[in-house]
Order: structure tokens, then C-alpha cells, then sequence
């Protein structure tokens, strides 16, 4: 499956990025714990190179514990060969839309930058430390601000695109953050990065033909999780993914006249479980 997305804002938007980095002291980088692999923009880490970055593992509720451990080895593992090299960097994982699940955001970023704390704190003063949220569309930038604030003040949604302009935020006298909009490459290279990319919602859903990436979804969880889907949708004795769709379509009573299964429906509505966590524990990396 072939897909390409860069509208013109996120050009504007990696340009603008690059202009605040003379105030910024720190990266909060989030990845779709899902598939972190895949949230990795390259394009990011031209920018934030030397840096200290603070990768947050979001939606960690719904991937199974194995796959966070994975996650967590590989970032926190030496990968400047592989353009992820950073002067220090950390991870943590949580669920952004639990409340209270984001304070050790703040904790992390402060131990991050302690030598500039420490610095200032033999002067006999306080530095106000200065950080930017990243990551690619879709996966809770400004939730996760929102909840830091502990209220509701950035515009979110379950879209990519919400957010189109750095926006900077105070969460206490000496943390302030700036919320980037979600931003892809220009040219995905991997045919898997951009359908996992896709099946998570980063990528418009008006630019894409998504019957072919709810089957690209389901294919993979026949594959490897049928037990889920016997689970979520009490089918049995599925052989392949197309069969499984048209079950899951009579089940949900998904049907056009004559009886005939709406098999577009159906497979929109097996991509809306996954992206809402419907479906359970799942990694689209493992």
C-alpha cells in the first residue's frame, strides 16, 4: 500500500521548530506506544540532535508489558549511528488521559537538565527551563499538556491536524512547554512504517483509502491476534481475513439490501476499536 501525506503546514511547521530551539532546554518526544518504531520521525532528530529527550511511551494502558520493555531497551539504547543520539535522554511510559499520569513528565525533564539547575543554583538563583512537545500526528501531544496544566486549555482531538502553531504553556514558575503540531517525513521509506502509521491515525483518513487499511489491520490480527478478535466480535472458525470480515459485518449487522454484507463498514468500524483501545492489549511492532 503506497501512501504519501505532507501538507504544506508541517513544512511550516519543522521550520518553526527550528526557530524556537534557541529557547528551548529540553524534548519531550511522543511516540504512539503502539508502535514507537514507526512515530520516530527522522526529520526530528536533525533538529533536536545533542539535546536532552524525554521519549514518552503514550497509550502505554493498551500494549502488552513485554512490548513496552522492548520499547524502552531500544530508545535508551546507544542508536546515534541510527540518528536517535542524544547528550541524554530517558523514557517513561503512561497513559496521557490519566489524570495526574503525566507528573512524572515534569520530575524527568528537571533530572534531565540538572547540570543547567545546578548550575544556576550555585548563583543562588532559579532558571526557568524552556521545552517543546513532539511528535508525529495523533498521539496525545496536547492531551498530555492538557493534563500536565491538570485541566483542559489546548484544543485535542482524535485527528491529525488539530494543532497547527507552536504554542507555549506555563505549568508552574519555572516549566514552561510549547506544543508543536503533529509533523510527518516527506517521504516515507518503509511501506509497513506507513501503514502502521495509517492504522494509528496519524496519517488524514481523507487521504486514504481506509477499507484497504482496516484490511491491512485485520489481516495482521488474524494473523497474529485471532484470539482478540474472537473475543471482541464472537467469531469462530476463521480461516482468512476477508471471511473474518464478512462475520464480523453480520455480527454487527452490518448489511445492505439483499442481505449483502457492507464490508466498508465493517471494516471502518474494526479500525475505530483499534484506534480507541477496544480491542485490548496489542502492539502493532511485536
Amino acid at each position: 500500500m503506497k501512501i504519501q501525506w505532507f501538507p504544506g503546514h508541517m513544512t511550516k511547521s519543522l521550520r518553526d521548530m527550528q526557530t524556537a530551539l534557541k529557547a528551548i532546554d529540553f524534548v519531550v518526544y511522543v511516540l504512539d506506544a503502539r508502535a514507537p518504531k514507526a512515530c520516530i520521525n527522522p526529520e526530528f532528530d536533525k533538529l533536536f540532535l545533542g539535546l536532552p529527550v524525554l521519549y514518552v511511551l503514550n497509550k502505554a494502558d493498551i500494549v502488552p508489558a513485554q512490548s513496552l520493555e522492548k520499547a524502552t531497551a531500544w530508545l535508551l539504547a546507544d542508536k546515534v549511528k541510527d540518528g536517535l543520539g542524544h547528550s541524554k535522554k530517558g523514557v517513561v511510559s503512561l497513559n496521557s488521559v490519566q489524570t495526574g499520569s503525566t507528573k512524572i513528565v515534569a520530575q524527568k525533564a528537571r533530572q534531565l537538565c540538572k547540570d543547567k539547575i545546578d548550575k544556576y543554583k550555585q548563583k543562588g538563583a532559579k532558571v526557568s527551563l524552556c521545552g517543546i512537545v513532539v511528535g508525529v500526528p495523533n498521539v496525545g501531544k496536547s492531551t498530555l499538556i492538557n493534563n500536565l496544566l491538570g485541566k483542559r486549555r489546548l484544543v485535542v482531538g482524535d485527528r491529525p491536524g488539530v494543532t497547527r502553531a507552536i504554542q507555549s504553556v506555563k505549568i508552574d514558575e519555572y516549566l514552561e512547554v510549547r506544543d508543536s503540531p503533529g509533523t510527518l517525513y516527506p517521504k516515507f521509506e518503509s511501506e509497513l512504517v506507513a501503514t502502521q502509521l495509517a492504522i494509528l491515525g496519524s496519517i488524514r483518513d481523507a487521504v486514504l483509502d481506509t477499507t484497504e487499511v482496516s484490511q491491512e489491520l485485520l489481516h495482521f490480527l488474524c494473523r497474529d491476534h485471532l484470539d482478540v478478535l474472537t473475543e471482541r466480535y464472537k467469531i469462530v472458525d476463521t480461516d482468512t481475513f476477508e471471511t473474518c470480515l464478512e462475520k464480523i459485518g453480520k455480527k454487527r449487522g452490518y448489511l445492505q439490501k439483499g442481505g449483502v454484507v457492507d464490508l466498508d463498514k465493517a471494516a471502518s468500524a474494526i479500525l475505530d476499536d483499534f484506534r480507541k483501545g477496544a480491542l485490548g492489549k496489542i502492539s502493532l511492532e511485536d
